[in-house]
């Protein structure tokens, strides 16, 4: 991606409904790097089908530098670019991947300008009832045996 460009950090797709850009430029979008150790690879796959669909021409980086086996995974599976350290210790075997795989491999993550961190709704659990629980004496008295 060249010329002048915006990168925002995200987490959720939910935050592409609630950000409408105010210029032309383009845009790039990095992940956090605990992200795809904490959500899996479908959950990248599935990000990236949401920028992909959010605007023509945007990128999303995905941040593999804490999860380097899932982002080789991802890229099998058309993950298109990540980011890992030239530094750390898999950079060759991933470059080597991504280079045979068609992907892009950064190992300098952009400067990030925003992030976005959209409250995303959380499973409520119900309260759990009280369970009753019949004494032996009780049930007796109701004409149980038990």
């Amino acid at each position: 991606m060249s010329g002048k460009r915006v990168v925002i950090e995200i987490t959720f797709a939910a935050s592409l409904r609630d950000h409408r850009e105010k210029t032309a430029v383009q845009t790039c979008f990095v992940t956090p790097a605990t992200a795809l150790k904490i959500h899996g690879v479908l959950w990248a796959l599935e990000l990236q089908g949401a920028v992909d669909q959010w605007r023509e021409g945007t990128e999303l980086i995905v941040d593999v530098s804490q999860a380097p086996g899932y982002g080789l995974k991802a890229m099998q599976l058309g993950l298109r670019s990540v980011f890992y350290p030239k530094d750390q210790p898999a950079y060759e075997d991933l470059a080597a991947y991504a280079k045979a795989l068609g992907a892009s491999l950064y190992s300098h993550m952009p400067d990030v300008v925003e992030s976005w961190n959209p409250n995303v709704p959380h499973r409520r659990r119900k309260p759990r009832q009280p369970t009753t629980q019949t004494s032996v004496s009780e049930s007796r008295k109701n004409g149980h045996d038990g």
